[in-house]
């Protein structure tokens, strides 16, 4: 005599032949939950959000916390792959926002600017980081000393002597010059008051009957010092640019004019397309010449619009590179520039409320001190500053962040990370749009995400992850983790604190700062991990479980594999799909976008996902027949169907096609939604029941449904040496036994 009970159930596992499992291992297990040990039911998606714009791919949750430190949460969404990150600056009132993005360069918005109307959210944005000023100030300073070059004694009249500058640059009418080294005219070497200025010949009182012959160098009165200017852009936020190029050191009295001229204003976010040349550097590219390319970089994204003849161009474009006011983008084309044509930023800078510091060195120092603050429109400033109190620059080395930016993250130390390409750019802590070149690092490869572990970065490239330890961003030390793991799929890697979990060809990886490793090789060989098309991965980690939507090689339809990471000896699968899985850090939940609306995952208290778990196949000794069995279940949760509707249906099928309508084509009653006709749709996922199978191999031999935990006869002649046994339920399912008997079934149920 024999019995089997089946108890502590678990997932899949692909890598094994199912004779060699034990029978607690399922050869399918699909729309359950096995943390447990029992079978619990997966409940259904509950409706969070419906106010999204169409063609979502990424949601991110953005909570503000207001003057009175109450909170309001609203729903981010993006047209394609976006890391989001919120502000780390300290009590940050506005509410700062951070992402980068595949499709444009990296953004940043506020409160007031992403939450303005009735959404989709963000509503507007900025261009994360500032450009740096191109060109430098022009200097001009009063002249303190020079050389003559002439002398006429009783010029322009008597007793008056001039003297022809190599300069005259700030001299001025009352000036005390003083003369040296003057040849010829010896009693010119004194000091004398300017009394005027023509040109380069100044005009002194002078008796004398000398002829000048050669030589002779002039200084005005006063202390004399070198020095320099520059500038910086100053958003409304605080966030300060690097400075522009410095003025050439000019010496000048320090208690004389030094005037400014030339200060750029702010950056433009638009202006006009002047000519358009095709397959212009190359076939398959145009370069545009704009009225100014002042702050573009390659990678910004600008829409065109009312070119004339081109018509191609119109519409938004990544700029591929920038040459003077010569703008390149990609785009294939046969048409000929005619006319016009203007250009926006899609991201514009923010110009609003922007101002200019003015830096300048002081006495020998070669750095920078504040000077001045001016508006962002004025273009002149003249320094009177004898003294500077200001602090030493402290931009002076910062760079905008990397315009091709395609993954992001925030360190405990402050600092925002971004990837972009081969290289990993830390930001000044607290700065998130300062990115110096100190705090660059590149490695080989193509960089494919980035996650935080402490201070370091994991670095998932598409060959093998990268390290980059420290907790300084201008020293951080970068090495390779001697794994070929490469990453196949960015939106499938995700963090799990202290490290990630991704995607490989051959498994699922974790990586932290001290190992990587395969979890998943005792579950799968490579070319069964192959079949799960890992590249279509797009995964959540949540609950110390990781999900991932992908779609399976030869399958016309997604499903979602949830592997369990502490207990991971076997996985589950979902009968879902969803175009991103989002887990909010404010509630702990877990969420899906799925057809342009947000649902909250297994959180429907009345509905439940039809289930299904079947064991390994079960080798016994030899054939058996087993003539009883038992299912210990949660049912008094279980529900009877609401036959209501079913009547209401019945009863319009009795009145006849007509009264009916629309059309079913094949399939049965209750398997596709109807559409077109009058009868009342069901809710299937409200059913809930426990239903017992026999298989054998994949081919059910007995079936009931099982309403309670009483024994149950089987039907004689099913006399089996391997068999698999299932359960779908909507309830949870703690075992399932099978006997020869009732007092074999007795004993294995102590």
């Amino acid at each position: 005599m024999a019995a089997i009970t089946i108890k502590g159930f678990r997932g899949t596992v692909p890598r094994t032949s199912g004779r060699l499992l034990t029978p607690n291992f399922a050869s399918e297990a699909t729309n359950i939950k096995i943390t447990s040990g029992r079978i619990d039911p997966l409940r259904g998606l509950a409706l969070s959000h419906t106010s999204l714009a169409a063609a979502i791919r990424t949601i991110w949750r953005y909570r503000f916390t207001q003057a009175d430190r109450s909170t309001v949460d609203n729903w981010f969404t993006f047209p394609g792959d976006a890391d989001v990150v919120a502000s780390l600056i300290a009590n940050d009132a506005d509410g700062r926002v951070f992402w980068t993005s595949d499709d444009h360069e990296p953004r940043m918005s506020t409160y007031e600017v992403a939450i303005n109307g009735g959404g989709p959210y963000p509503d507007a944005w900025y261009a994360l980081g500032l450009p740096l000023p191109p060109a430098a100030p022009v200097l001009t300073a009063d002249v303190s000393s020079g050389t003559v070059t002439a002398a006429v004694a009783n010029t322009p009249s008597a007793n008056k002597v001039q003297v022809t500058f190599n300069t005259v640059e700030g001299l001025a009418v009352g000036d005390s010059v003083t003369f040296a080294s003057v040849g010829g005219m010896t009693s010119l070497n004194t000091t004398l008051v300017v009394e005027s200025i023509t040109g380069l010949n100044v005009v002194f009182p002078l008796v004398t009957s000398q002829v000048y012959t050669s030589g002779g160098t002039w200084s005005r009165a006063g202390i004399t010092v070198d020095r320099s200017y520059a500038f910086t852009f100053v958003t409304a936020l605080g966030e300060e640019s690097g400075p522009s190029p410095a003025t050439t050191l000019r010496s000048g009295l320090v208690n004389g004019a030094w005037e400014l001229t030339g200060i750029q204003t702010a950056p433009p976010n638009s202006g006009t397309i002047t000519a358009v040349a095709n397959n212009t550097p190359s076939p398959g590219y145009v370069t545009a010449t704009f009225d100014t390319a002042f702050g573009l970089a390659a990678f910004d994204t600008l829409t065109m619009a009312s070119i004339g003849g081109m018509t191609d161009l119109n519409g938004a474009h990544r700029i591929s590179s920038v040459e003077g006011d010569d703008v390149v983008f990609q785009l294939e084309t046969a048409q000929t520039y005619t006319s016009g044509g203007t250009w926006v930023r899609d991201a514009p800078i923010n110009t609003t409320g922007m101002v200019k510091r003015i830096y300048r060195t002081d006495g020998t120092a070669a750095q920078f001190f504040f000077l001045a603050e001016i508006p962002a429109a004025t273009t002149t400033y003249s320094d009177t500053t004898i003294v500077l109190t200001g602090d030493p620059i402290q931009t002076a080395d910062h760079l905008p962040p990397p315009k091709n930016a395609t993954s992001m993250i925030t360190l405990p130390n402050g600092c925002t990370v971004l990837l972009a390409g081969n290289e990993v750019c830390f930001s000044v802590p607290y700065q998130p749009h300062s990115y110096p070149v100190s705090n660059r690092y590149s490695f080989v490869g193509r960089g494919v995400a980035i996650f935080p572990a402490g201070n370091s970065v994991i670095v998932l490239t598409d060959k093998y992850p990268v390290l980059l330890t420290g907790s300084d961003p201008e020293s951080m030390s970068p090495s390779i983790m001697e794994t070929y793991a490469p990453c196949v799929s960015k939106r499938g890697a995700v963090d799990v604190g202290g490290g990630c979990i991704y995607p490989s060809h051959d498994g699922l990886w974790l990586a932290t700062a001290g190992r990587v490793e395969n979890l998943t090789k005792r579950l799968y060989r490579e070319d069964e991990w192959r079949t799960n098309s890992p590249a279509t991965f797009d995964a959540a980690y949540h609950d110390g479980q990781y999900y991932a939507v992908h779609t399976p090689v030869g399958a016309e339809r997604a499903r979602m594999m949830v592997a369990d990471i502490p207990e991971l000896d076997s996985v589950v699968f979902v009968d879902e799909t969803a175009d991103f899985l989002y887990r909010n850090d404010y509630d702990g939940e877990l969420y899906i976008l799925k057809d342009q609306k947000v649902y909250r995952w297994d959180a429907r208290d009345d509905a439940r996902y039809p289930s299904e778990w079947r064991s390994s196949e079960i080798q016994l000794d030899k054939p058996r027949n087993f003539s009883v069995a038992q299912v210990h279940a949660r049912f008094g949760d279980i529900v009877e169907p609401d036959t209501t509707l079913d009547d209401a249906n019945a009863a319009i099928f009795a009145s006849g096609p007509d009264a009916v309508g629309g059309y079913f084509g094949s399939e049965p009653f209750g398997v596709l939604p109807v559409g077109g006709t009058h009868l009342w749709l069901l809710d299937l996922l409200s059913f809930r029941r426990v239903q017992f199978t026999i298989y054998d191999g994949d081919t059910p031999i007995f079936s009931r449904e099982v309403s309670n935990s009483k024994p149950f006869k089987l039907p004689a002649g099913l006399k089996q040496e391997i068999l698999r046994i299932g359960i779908g339920a909507s309830v949870g399912v703690y075992s399932v036994t099978v006997a020869e008997s009732t007092a074999e079934l007795a004993r294995a149920s102590q």
